[in-house]
């Protein structure tokens, strides 16, 4: 009866350990993607916010970032399905946005077909996990990753460029880019960390419902950034640039494969591109059309075409080709500074503001030259963004429907922040608890031993006290 009791009080004392432990533990459960126009902060504040097998959405101060992990449909699914709502409403404005510029659904649809066979079957199903996740159509997934590509489409400007060695106060590669393009409702600006089963772990800056890259970095210090660059030689035959651009970023290890994928892949356009290589420290600008791909290395002669020049350890793109192949599928006269002016005034600024503050360009500094007129301010800003390739850090800017982006806050994101190495994010109420269930019952099991042990001593003790009381009359 004694055993009885004790057993009733050890087992209701884990119950209650554990009733205690889940109440301290346990935290209201948050509505999913709600409110995101908080103000941003100067001091960086983490919040998570959701959760989806093993990827995670948090909050950053004010700038979401999405980390997804596993297979293609895998991350395409935790995608749908942890930025729902986003997605359907950014296809749904997409489309009406490209209704209003003149491209119907229908030839949409027709163009995509055509590009949709160069399109890595990975991205396929990702595209598909993504649609699956968010219960959208396949098609309008896929038609938001192509418009770039459509025939006049194009983005109205962007300017970019890639520092490093003494041209930087410290020697790190310092990349910069600011995308200008009409602005989009909020909530504006996304970043998805990729950590796949194929290829190495990279981020991407850019929207809801796209897979594709236009701005990155990967773990290996590989950073990109795109540039529009009109061109008459174009077709709809080849892979839609932001798919390249994410294959450089997946599974790039140095520039040379960087540059190696975009010149033996099908290309429909003309584009600029930088790529920069924080660990190796060095950096390109590719120029890119249907037919021609041309590569210019930091300090690279072939750029000393006048009006253009090159500068040490130092590359910059806007909206013009320099090379002369390329310039001839896209204005006449060559000289940019007759023909193509808007674009020029922004490469000839670059040049001068690096070169002025030539070995004293730190992040701060590049953050600055995004900010200088006309690099800035003559169009719409939706992103400036600032790489630290070498430390994988970067600043991102967002515009939010009334103000471009470079007029806004830069938010600060560090390497721990972009590849959390096993952190796990937003962890779920039965994984907060399961080491303190253990304890509970680590020491429940302690309470069971101890309380046999001293019952088994009670029991040795009297036995023995038996036994000398009865022994002397048994000898008589």
């Amino acid at each position: 009866m004694v055993k009885g009791v004790e057993m009733r009080k050890i087992v209701m004392a884990s119950i209650f350990s554990v009733l205690l432990l889940t109440a301290f533990f346990t935290e209201p459960s948050s509505s999913a993607i709600t409110n995101f126009d908080c103000k941003l902060k100067s001091n960086r504040n983490s919040n998570a916010i959701a959760r989806h097998g093993e990827a995670y959405l948090e909050n950053v101060s004010g700038l979401l970032i999405l980390h997804l992990k596993g297979t293609p449909y895998e991350m395409g699914y935790q995608n749908g399905f942890l930025l729902k709502e986003h997605i359907q409403a950014s296809i749904q404005y997409h489309n009406q946005r490209m209704t209003d510029m003149g491209y119907s659904y229908e030839y949409m649809i027709n163009c995509s077909k055509a590009m949709e066979p160069y399109v890595p079957q990975e991205y396929i199903e990702e595209m598909q996990g993504l649609a699956d996740g968010a219960s959208v159509n396949y098609t309008d997934v896929l038609l938001s990753q192509i418009d770039a590509d459509l025939p006049g489409r194009g983005w109205t400007g962007c300017s970019g460029f890639a520092i490093f060695g003494n041209a930087t106060i410290d020697g790190h590669l310092y990349h910069g880019r600011n995308l200008d393009s009409p602005l989009l409702p909020p909530p504006s600006g996304l970043i998805t960390v990729y950590e796949p089963e194929s290829g190495g772990a990279f981020f991407n800056i850019g929207h809801f419902g796209i897979i594709g890259a236009d701005i990155g970095m990967n773990k290996k210090g590989i950073s990109l950034g795109l540039e529009f660059s009109s061109s008459h030689d174009t077709t709809l035959d080849g892979m839609p640039i932001l798919f390249i651009l994410r294959k450089v970023l997946q599974y790039s290890n140095n520039l040379v494969e960087a540059i190696s994928i975009i010149n033996q892949t099908s290309r429909t356009t003309g584009w600029n591109i930088i790529l920069g290589n924080g660990k190796n420290l060095n950096a390109c600008a590719v120029e890119i059309s249907t037919n021609y791909c041309k590569v210019f290395w930091a300090g690279d002669p072939a750029e000393d075409i006048l009006p253009h020049y090159s500068i040490g350890n130092a590359v910059r793109r806007t909206n013009h080709y320099v090379d002369f192949e390329l310039a001839a599928t896209q204005r006449f006269p060559y000289d940019p500074r007759d023909s193509w002016n808007w674009s020029w005034n922004r490469y000839e600024k670059l040049g001068q503001i690096i070169l002025g503050n030539y070995s004293n360009i730190d992040a701060e500094m590049s953050i600055q030259f995004l900010k200088t007129p006309p690099v800035a301010g003559w169009y719409p800003n939706r992103q400036s963004v600032v790489f630290d390739s070498t430390d994988l850090e970067v600043w991102v800017a967002n515009a939010n429907s009334n103000t471009s982006a470079y007029l806004q806050e830069f938010i600060y994101l560090s390497q721990q922040d972009l590849f959390p190495d096993g952190i796990q994010g937003p962890a779920n109420k039965l994984e907060l608890l399961a080491p303190c269930i253990g304890l509970t019952i680590l020491l429940a099991a302690g309470v069971i031993i101890l309380s046999y042990a001293r019952k088994r001593k009670r029991e040795y003790r009297d036995t023995h006290l038996c036994v000398e009381l009865v022994l002397p009359s048994t000898c008589l």
